[in-house]
Order: structure tokens, then sequence, then C-alpha cells
């Protein structure tokens, strides 16, 4: 499948959601949160740049190691919008590379995964 019909078939599918996002290959949590799970990291990279730029977001090109469990974090208060932040991080885990989108409240909260934790720190 070319980017440009993967695209298409995104935003198709965002057009018609009633909820925040929605997308067949996804698994939602409630209706503001998804995440994907792709045992391959270059089809999870590709997925994940794309998502980015539905939203309106450059991906940054990063050299990640091994080790890298945490492989990109990106997040996103509008000032349209002043009360929730938008999240999207990329991990690598047992399970493969998960991708999550999630908008939620703009407060100090604790992001626990199965194995990796991320904080995140509300600015003022």
């Amino acid at each position: 499948m070319t980017m440009k019909k993967l695209l298409f078939i995104l935003l198709l599918a965002s057009g018609s959601a009633k909820a925040q996002w929605v997308f067949p290959t996804f698994t939602n949590i409630g209706d503001t949160s998804f995440f994907h799970i792709d045992p391959n990291e270059e089809t999870a990279l590709l997925g994940f740049k794309s998502m980015l730029a539905i939203n309106g977001y450059e991906f940054e090109k990063k050299a990640f190691t091994p080790k890298d469990r945490i492989m990109y974090v990106i997040y996103d208060v509008r000032p349209s919008d002043p009360e929730h932040v938008y999240l999207f991080y990329l991990l690598r885990t047992r399970k493969g590379y998960e991708a999550w989108y999630e908008y939620r409240k703009n407060q100090d909260c604790i992001i626990i995964n199965d194995e990796l934790t991320i904080t995140y720190e509300r600015e003022n």
C-alpha cells in the first residue's frame, strides 16, 4: 500500500468518526485515545509519521539506539484548548512497537505502560 493510499484511508476513517480519533486498525481507549502495536519497526515508524502529519506535526528525525525504549514523544497544548493536551509517543516493547495517540486533561500525569513509565508535567 502506498503512503498516499494509507493517508487517504486514515483521513476517511477520521472524517466519519464521532470520537476524537477512530481508526479501524487501532485499539480505542474511550473516545479520545488509541494505540496500535506493530511487530515491524519500519511499518510502525511509517504509521507514526503519518499520524503526526495528519495532525499537523512534523517528524523530527532522531537517531535511536537499541537501548532506546521510548523512541519518540511529542506533546501539544493548543491555545484554543489550554485545558487539554495531545500526546503522541512511540515505544519499543516486548509486544512490538506501540504507537500511542492521546487527548487528555492538561495536568501532571504518569503514563504507565506494561514496561515503561512516562511522566508529563503541565507547563504553566
